[in-house]
C-alpha cells in the first residue's frame, strides 16, 4: 500500500513537471502570435486612426502622399 502510494506520488509529481513544460511552451507560442499579431493590430490601428482623423500630422501627410 505504501509502496503504492508513493508510485502514484511520483506519477503525478512527473505528470506536474510534464503539464508545466507544456504549459510554459504553450504560453511562449502564445505570447509570440501575440506580439506578431498586436504589431500588426497596432500598426493597422495607427493607420485607419490617422486616415480617419485628419489631423495634419506628419504621420498623416506621409499616408496621405503615398
Amino acid at each position: 500500500m505504501v509502496i503504492w502510494i508513493s508510485f502514484v506520488g511520483i506519477l503525478i509529481n512527473m505528470l506536474n513537471v510534464i503539464l508545466m513544460f507544456l504549459i510554459i511552451i504553450i504560453l511562449l507560442i502564445l505570447m509570440f502570435l501575440l506580439v506578431r499579431f498586436l504589431d500588426l493590430g497596432i500598426l493597422m490601428f495607427i493607420v485607419i486612426g490617422l486616415r480617419e482623423t485628419d489631423t495634419p500630422t506628419k504621420g498623416s501627410q506621409r499616408l496621405r502622399w503615398n
